[in-house]
């Protein structure tokens, strides 16, 4: 791709990239930029569906393109349409014309394939799918050789896309399968997967001075010199649900790169040392207050200088026809910010407020609770924090 090829100039060395992560990522090398990380750090989970009995699935969002291993093509692709292939059970369906014919799986499932391989070595495994999306989750495939996979990749839209694994593929003949290893149906949201093709195409590994810090490649780094480039994929920038472990990720990245972070200091509240008012339905959880209805969080606040201040809040969502919840900050009653949640996990949302000195009734309050089943609007708040601006604070 143009983006491979423009990183290989720049950083000096052969540099493969291929789109789709299926969200299964792990550290394989924790020194370096990696040092200190944590597998958790790296496990996005897509939202909680409405099911209570059924868990979030890991998520391909954490990355939109790894980096694999440099390679070359060394031979010609063997393709097999997807319909070619062997079925599983009547859980799937040969769809579309004569002319566009593909697969379609309504459950898990998988084709599967004899592959003759006349020479033994790296081949690229590409399969063009597409799939719907159920509770914020693509379909995942994973890529099997005689019944043990060798890689996986999810789709990341509805449009059609090629997929690629690199696994090593031994001189014979092989069963080379496909499978669809994470339906979910919660109506009106069903995940499904389309198969057009499956093809294997040989290459020649490349050698490389990429480091790979994590499998899938979601995490690379080259020495040069005294110093290093780091090649990282993580979209820590948009981390939806997984905003705390994309936080730890990167506060951890940055730390083994050198940066300095200054604490920011402040007036912590919990939740749960608040009162609620006007509220038809709520609970408390350890430090949280969960709201399920339009209510307030109250409580007072002695400010010592009159100023402006950050008001930092603490809080996680559900969304109804993806609008999340919204919290009105308000300082004796009346309103003086608002604050829209973006994301169904925990992140720090603020607003900056104008505060009289003395003592003032600070509240919280959720104002578009929504119930529409299976959605329902809620909201969840675990604490807020309360900084004066840097300007006038220096000289207190």
């Amino acid at each position: 791709s143009e983006t491979a090829e423009a990183a290989e100039r720049i950083v000096g060395t052969p540099f493969s990239v291929s789109k789709g992560c299926d969200g299964w990522v792990s550290l394989v090398d924790r020194s370096g930029p990696a040092a200190g990380m944590s597998n958790q750090d790296l496990a996005w989970f897509g939202p909680k569906p409405p099911n209570v009995n059924v868990g979030a699935s890991l998520s391909g969002n954490i990355a939109d393109c790894i980096v694999t291993r440099p390679h070359r093509r060394a031979g010609v692709t063997a393709k097999l349409q997807a319909e070619e292939m062997k079925l599983p059970d009547d859980r799937v369906s040969v769809v579309g014309d004569e002319e566009e014919l593909c697969v379609a799986l309504f459950a898990n499932g998988e084709l599967r394939t004899v592959a003759s391989v006349a020479r033994g070595g790296y081949y690229l495994v590409s399969v063009r799918a597409r799939g719907t999306a159920a509770a914020g989750v693509y379909p995942r495939i994973v890529v099997r050789v005689d019944g043990a996979p060798v890689g996986s990749a999810s789709v990341s839209s509805e449009n059609w896309e090629t997929l690629t694994v690199l696994a090593p593929l031994p001189a014979g003949e092989h069963t080379l399968g496909v499978s669809f290893d994470n339906d979910y149906y919660a109506p009106p949201e069903d995940r499904n997967l389309w198969l057009d093709w499956i093809g294997w195409t040989p290459v020649e590994l490349v050698p490389t001075a990429l480091r790979f810090h994590t499998y899938p490649g979601v995490l690379a780094s080259i020495d040069r010199g005294r110093g290093l480039w780091v090649v990282d994929q993580v979209r820590w920038d948009e981390a939806g649900d997984s905003a705390d472990e994309a936080a730890r990720y990167l506060g951890t990245l940055l730390t083994n790169l050198g940066c300095e972070f200054r604490p920011t200091t402040g007036t912590l509240i919990r939740a749960r040392e608040m009162a609620v008012k006007d509220c038809a339905g709520w609970a408390e959880a350890g430090d949280t207050v969960a709201l399920w209805a339009s209510g307030v969080l109250e409580t007072e606040v002695e400010f010592a200088a009159t100023g402006e201040y950050t008001i930092r809040l603490r809080a996680r969502g559900t969304p109804l026809d993806e609008v999340y919840p919204q919290i009105e900050v308000r300082i004796d009653g009346a309103a003086a910010g608002l604050v829209e949640l973006t994301t169904g996990g925990w992140r720090e949302y603020g607003v900056t407020v104008e505060v009289a000195e003395g003592v003032h009734t600070l509240g919280v309050a959720f104002v578009n609770d929504a119930y529409d089943p299976p959605q329902d609007r809620n909201l969840t708040v675990a604490s807020i924090s309360i900084v004066r601006s840097e300007s006038q604070s220096g000289g207190d």
